[in-house]
């Protein structure tokens, strides 16, 4: 650009033979400054390189070093000019740093907006239909340029993003943009109406009766142990293509399927829920015999069990003999249990705690625990166990306390607990109302536990309580009788505990105090399937005296004699 308006000065001076003369004499200066192009029309924002020159007062043409103005825009030292972004016009002034002030100037026109164009011009659409529309500026000079406009609709809306959306009456209507000048453009928008529904389509057929459950054919034990056998075979269609469930059952010897026996214990326990069909599943039936040839059989069903199960046909007949040593001769009877006693029939007897020594029959007993003599001992006098809760003793422990291990390697999944426990009279229970007094133990928890519940002189009535259960804690308190566990007196407690099966809530708790039964209850999970459902990983009398805090006011005691369980 600056190139150019250097030729156009040469070829002015050419043109009018004016030959460039350099001023030597006083009398020779510039006496007027000229800005090429004096006028020139551009575009908003657009550039033009200007030039200067000087006319002495001879007439002469001379190179002359001025200072550049806009009255808008900016422009250079080197004279390019940038114009802004209005339509007006502007004024580039050149001006001589001399002593006399010599200024010349040149007029930049912009090209303007004459007018606006919406697109697209009409546009068809149905109910709910969307059009993006776009519009643009026409400048004098056939340019276009963007400009920014409001949009207004009939038959619909239009966004500020000039979004349209047609409306839900057919006919024709019209999106207009408005520019800030006045300038506006409309387009037409035909909006069709919506074809008549489709008429419904027919009934569909009714489905074909489900079928029944499929057949395993291929069932197999496929390793055993001294006490469990793992089986194998492919899941089948419960007749509605799902998974089917089964019901598994084995016997020693030759199974007979209406009297077998479900499998109670392992993974294989009944209900074995399926997972996918034409897999190869595997579980594990546990609580067998040693050295002992059973026989396996399954049948596959979908519903629930006793309720509206849909049975296949029983599977083959798989065989497997338990390893291990032939079993020990039966142990002699057990003594009859105490007169009174709800011991279930054919429980055997584990553990008979006299409290004779403080140590015995494999039992363990912290330093603090002692013998005391009661001449009025409810089971065995003279010599019962004591417990000392010393004046100023503090919630959350017990003073001492007395534990049997392992009783769980006997597989019971039902245990009896027989104990015969005395408070002295003066017995202050915890402020938060929990006495505990003995526990037992399953998958390696204290999850069971007696307590004589009250606080302060309170009445105190004999709970059941739960912790470390899948459900988390629970109290168990009378629901049959109302007893109270009286201070200074000797109370017979006695309670069955009966593992649940798999994840079901189907465990039990009864207790009777002094032969009174005074509550059951048929709905407890002690444990999950992963869990071990033997009972006995310890038994204890652990007197823990209620929670945090409290003290004891003045020194008070708890007695027991004999703590019996036997199990099944």
């Amino acid at each position: 650009m600056l190139r150019r308006a250097c030729l156009i000065v040469a070829l002015l001076l050419v043109a009018c033979n004016i030959e460039p003369r350099h001023a030597t004499g006083p009398k020779v200066q510039v006496a007027h400054v000229f800005v090429m192009p004096d006028t020139v029309t551009i575009n908003p924002l657009a550039t033009q390189q200007f030039a200067a020159y000087g006319r002495t007062n001879t007439g002469d043409s001379v190179p002359v070093s001025v200072q550049w103005s806009t009255s808008a825009g900016t422009i250079t030292q080197s004279a390019l000019f940038m114009a802004d972004s209005s339509e007006n016009d502007v004024t580039v002034t050149a001006s001589t740093a001399a002593t006399t002030l010599l200024t010349g100037s040149a007029v930049v026109h912009k090209h303007t907006l004459v007018a606006i164009v919406l697109t697209p011009a009409a546009v068809t659409l149905a109910s709910g239909g969307k059009q993006q529309f776009t519009t643009k500026g026409i400048r004098n000079n056939g340019d276009t340029m963007p400009v920014s406009v409001t949009y207004a609709a009939t038959g619909g809306t239009i966004t500020t993003g000039s979004l349209y959306t047609a409306g839900t009456t057919a006919g024709a209507f019209r999106v207009i943009a408005t520019q800030a000048k006045g300038f506006a453009d409309t387009s037409i928008v035909t909006i069709t109406a919506p074809p008549p529904p489709p008429p419904p389509p027919p009934p569909p057929p009714p489905p074909p009766p489900p079928g029944s459950p499929g057949q395993v054919t291929d069932l197999a034990v496929a390793s055993v142990t001294n006490t469990s056998a793992t089986l194998s075979f492919t899941e089948v269609n419960d007749g509605m293509d799902a998974p089917a469930s089964y019901d598994i059952r084995y016997a020693p010897g030759t199974i007979n399927w209406g009297s077998a026996s479900g499998v109670t214990q392992g993974t294989c326990t009944v209900p074995v829920a399926g997972t996918t069909i034409g897999a190869r599943r595997q579980c594990t039936a546990l609580g067998l015999t040693q050295v002992t040839a059973y026989q396996f059989q399954l049948v596959a069903f979908r519903g629930t069990l006793n309720v509206n199960a849909v049975f296949g046909p029983l599977s083959n007949v798989a065989n497997g003999t338990t390893t291990g040593s032939p079993p020990p001769p039966p142990p002699p009877p057990p003594p009859p249990p105490p007169p009174g006693s709800n011991e279930p029939p054919g429980f055997t007897p584990v553990t008979d705690r006299p409290f004779d020594a403080l140590t015995e029959l494999g039992w363990g007993a912290g330093a603090a625990l002692s013998l005391f003599v009661d001449l009025n001992g409810p089971k065995s006098p003279p010599s019962v166990g004591q417990v000392t809760y010393l004046a100023g003793f503090g919630g959350g422990s017990a003073p001492a306390n007395t534990w049997l291990d392992g009783v769980n390697s006997r597989g019971y999944t039902q245990v009896y607990v027989s104990l015969w426990l005395k408070l002295s009279s003066n017995w202050q229970g915890h402020s938060s109302g929990v006495n505990k007094i003995a526990f037992v133990w399953v998958h390696g928890d204290p999850v069971v536990y007696f307590s004589a519940q009250g606080s302060g002189s309170s009445p105190l009535e004999p709970e059941v309580r739960l912790q470390n259960t899948p459900a988390g804690a629970r109290n168990l308190t009378p629901n049959l009788a109302n007893p109270e566990f009286t201070r200074g007196q000797w109370h017979h407690w006695e309670a069955v505990l009966v593992d649940n099966t798999g994840d079901l809530a189907n465990g039990e708790a009864h207790w009777w105090i002094d032969g009174v039964k005074v509550g059951e209850y048929r709905d407890v999970q002690y444990s999950s399937s992963s869990q071990s459902k033997f009972w006995g990983d310890e038994l204890s009398w652990n007197p823990i005296w209620g929670g945090v805090g409290d003290a004891v006011a003045q020194t008070q005691y708890m007695w027991m004699d004999h703590f019996y369980v036997s199990g099944r």
